[in-house]
């Protein structure tokens, strides 16, 4: 990413690692601050690195954090218990060990890959299904037409 051709993110997400731990826990958090990137989440798969500014592990799996003069505040849930994302227009949280992004003004999901990808596979059934009922009638009118001759 290149600052000085571009502008900084309006939205960051890391997907914390054990080897860059202390880099994005601290250093890339103060960096994005001092960039003015609106905000800043961490996603940790184990919900054990991630911590409050105490060092004190917070036991999360998902913290998202909103540039407010000039400091990171917490993002806070929502009633339905989602992190809203004014970046983005989204809401994000964890479901069975998963990111997941909610879009409030569907209200609905975003699919992610597997999902996605199940529901290419099965259009791709009911369109092969289609095309092979189709050939059937066309073969029972061909022989409807056939058999009046």
């Amino acid at each position: 990413y290149k600052l000085w051709r571009e502008p900084a993110p309006d939205f960051v997400l890391e997907d914390l690692s054990p080897g860059s731990l202390r880099r994005d826990l601290v250093d890339k958090r103060f960096l994005y601050q001092s960039l003015g990137v609106p905000e800043y989440w961490m996603f940790d798969e184990t919900g054990r690195r991630l911590l409050d500014d105490a060092d004190v592990p917070l036991g999360e799996l998902l913290v998202g954090y909103r540039l407010r003069r000039g400091k990171y505040r917490r993002v806070r849930p929502n009633a339905a218990g989602r992190l809203p994302s004014e970046a983005l227009g989204l809401e994000l949280c964890v479901r069975e060990g998963v990111l997941r992004f909610f879009d409030p003004a569907a209200g609905e999901f975003l699919r992610n890959l597997d999902e996605e990808s199940a529901q290419r596979q099965a259009a791709e059934r009911r369109a092969g299904e289609a095309e092979a009922r189709i050939a059937e009638l066309e073969a029972q009118l061909a022989h409807l037409t056939n058999y009046g001759r």
